[in-house]
């Protein structure tokens, strides 16, 4: 399907070329609708791809989860807080999640230290992110 790098296949955005109805030969009804033609499937890789190298709850709320650089490129303080990452098990369960903002009991992550450590503890209030545990992957921006 020329989508194996992804998480999830069904991510790929499908683009549709509308055929104008004036271009087709024969008699053309005031009321014919655009058909479409030839679907072509196109998707880009994820910018990053996180290993969850440790998860627990927050103590507000949410949860906390130490995520380690995979492969790609560190993504900027400003892509993380506020973007959605999709998570992966082993398994094949996925969930998407809003990255609320950073836990902060390291010191304030600046774009400096994310590129050059591939580290970050990203606190996520969402509920599906109680399901996410040591090993799962994070990739995104989605």
């Amino acid at each position: 399907m020329g989508c194996e790098w992804l998480l999830n296949p069904t991510d790929c955005v499908q683009i549709t070329t509308p055929v104008n109805p004036l271009d087709h030969e024969g008699p053309v009804s005031p009321s014919a609708q655009p058909e479409t033609s030839t679907t072509v499937t196109t998707s880009a890789p994820p910018k990053a791809v996180y290993r969850v190298i440790d998860a627990y709850d927050h103590p507000h709320g949410g949860r906390i989860l130490r995520v380690r650089l995979g492969k790609g490129e560190a993504l900027k303080s400003r892509e993380l807080k506020g973007g959605t990452l999709v998570a992966s098990s082993q398994d094949g369960q996925e969930v998407r999640l809003k990255v609320d903002g950073f836990a902060l009991f390291g010191g304030r992550p600046n774009d400096n230290r994310l590129a050059r450590t591939g580290r970050a503890d990203i606190h996520i209030k969402s509920e599906a992110a109680k399901a996410v545990r040591t090993g799962w992957v994070l990739a995104g921006p989605v």
